[in-house]
């Protein structure tokens, strides 16, 4: 049986939005927590036919959270059993209907990322045992499966990749020399959660006068210049309070903004280093001078804060905090009164908002080199990615973040917005010549210098940067 469009049905005018709180015929938890799975309405695929008797899906995931300390949310891969976390249970379920759907049982090995990680997927390729269906790794690790040839081109599963459950932005950028390693999907939501926003102190907003921000955001007014502005007109506004608070990350994250890559492909899919000209220079030299300013709170080299303890301080002390979207599940404890907006416009170079990603954090998916079902892997990732955008997307989007993470009518709109525009940088995900050194600074001192050094930095590093991307498409 052949993947591709086999019977489609027609795509559902909305999407209907799951509560798995509601009494329903079709979908409910009794009083012993037994579960009936909800029939999901059509589906844009028809699995009638296929059946894989029993078979168990093992998915071999890298503990990203561990490794970043961002924690709470729960695993959008596989969840043990019904609890009373909405979020959890649509995952519970969809994967329960996955199982239905294609007779198949899900698990997961997870284990934490780095070296780790890639010892126990090489072990199992080398071994010749039962192979891992999928291998889930951060973005900024991915490289090292590829280098050591642990991961297979996805293009062998001849994956209709038009259903929008698919990140077409995401494939674009990993598709490198017709090989396509990676691809992200709605199965996981860690990458949409450690997408990059701004949240904004709503209090002291007010307290100094500030205009409406929602409406310079829809009016393309919510730009780079004002963001500064008020950034200095809060820091005036008492002592020790900053106008922005951040991390080292926020080079590249600003950087994104203004949707610049510092690697990527040309109109004939090269990849060329995209930083030695004068609109990057520029835009770097502002980021890293805002950054040694006195407005300007890092949390890794202004106190080494953990991220906890910066979220504490953003309510007291701070008019915008700029972080992924992760944040949240440390702002809920402690505030109400707050905001979200998308990264500002850097120029009027682009009419858009960009967001970033947080590539050390953000997940992707890719193939172990020993799993040779390319029929029945694809049959599976198709489905799962289908039941994923009717059941877990309305939790995710309708609840956790248009609800739960933003505290006034206008979130949900300023959520949609960061999402359009996501900006997946091949540069420093592939980290070729140890670019990342280039935009990221990794102290105070770096930093200091930073606005003086990065054009010399940039151009300097040139030839090595091409070099290894020549060495790594070998």
């Amino acid at each position: 049986m052949k993947l591709l469009k086999r019977s489609l049905c027609l795509l559902l005018a909305s999407l209907m939005l799951l509560t798995f709180v509601a009494c329903s015929d079709k979908d409910s938890t009794d009083a012993d927590g037994d579960n009936t799975t909800a029939t999901g309405g059509e589906w844009e695929i028809d699995f009638s036919d296929v059946n894989y008797e029993g078979y168990e899906f093992t998915v071999y995931r890298a503990n990203v959270e561990a490794g970043t300390g961002i924690t709470g949310y729960p695993n959008d891969l596989w969840i043990e059993e019904l609890s009373g976390d909405l979020l959890a249970n649509s995952v519970y379920k969809r994967n329960q209907q996955l199982s239905e759907m294609l007779n198949i049982t899900v698990n997961m090995k997870e284990v934490d990322r780095g070296e780790a990680y890639t010892k126990e997927l090489d072990t199992n390729v080398m071994s010749g045992g039962t192979p891992y269906d999928l291998a889930i790794l951060h973005m900024r690790g991915f490289p090292t499966l590829i280098e050591k040839s642990l991961v297979k081109d996805m293009n062998e599963l001849a994956l209709d990749t038009s259903y929008p459950w698919w990140d077409k932005n995401a494939e674009n950028a990993m598709n490198i020399a017709g090989k396509q390693y990676a691809m992200i999907s709605d199965v996981t939501y860690v990458d949409k959660l450690n997408t990059v926003g701004v949240f904004v102190n709503t209090t002291m907003a007010a307290n100094i006068g500030l205009p409406n921000l929602y409406d310079m955001v829809d009016n393309g007014e919510w730009t780079w210049a004002k963001m500064k502005e008020y950034a200095v007109m809060a820091a005036g506004s008492g002592d020790e309070i900053y106008g922005i608070s951040a991390q080292n990350d926020f080079s590249y994250y600003m950087m994104h903004a203004a949707n610049i890559q510092t690697v990527s492909k040309d109109n004939s899919g090269n990849l060329v280093y995209k930083l030695p000209y004068q609109r990057p220079v520029n835009t770097l030299q502002d980021i890293f001078t805002v950054m040694n300013e006195n407005y300007f709170f890092n949390r890794q080299t202004d106190g080494d804060l953990s991220i906890d303890d910066a979220v504490k301080m953003f309510g007291e002390q701070n008019l915008f905090l700029v972080r992924p979207l992760t944040t949240f599940y440390f702002m809920k404890n402690y505030y109400d009164d707050y905001g979200i907006l998308p990264l500002p416009k850097m120029d009027d170079v682009y009419d858009g908002y960009y967001s970033s990603i947080n590539h050390h954090a953000g997940t992707l998916i890719s193939l172990p080199v020993n799993n040779a079902e390319n029929e029945r892997t694809a049959n599976i990732l198709q489905a799962w990615g289908m039941i994923s955008r009717k059941v877990v997307n309305p939790e995710f989007y309708d609840t956790i973040l248009s609800t739960r993470m933003v505290t006034d009518s206008n979130g949900a709109r300023m959520l949609d917005i960061i999402f359009e525009n996501r900006v997946y940088d091949t540069g420093l995900i592939f980290n070729f010549g140890s670019l990342e050194t280039i935009v990221l600074k990794s102290s105070n001192a770096l930093i200091e210098r930073a606005p003086g050094t990065i054009g010399s930095d940039i151009s300097g590093i040139k030839l090595s940067i091409e070099k290894a991307i020549e060495e790594f498409l070998k």
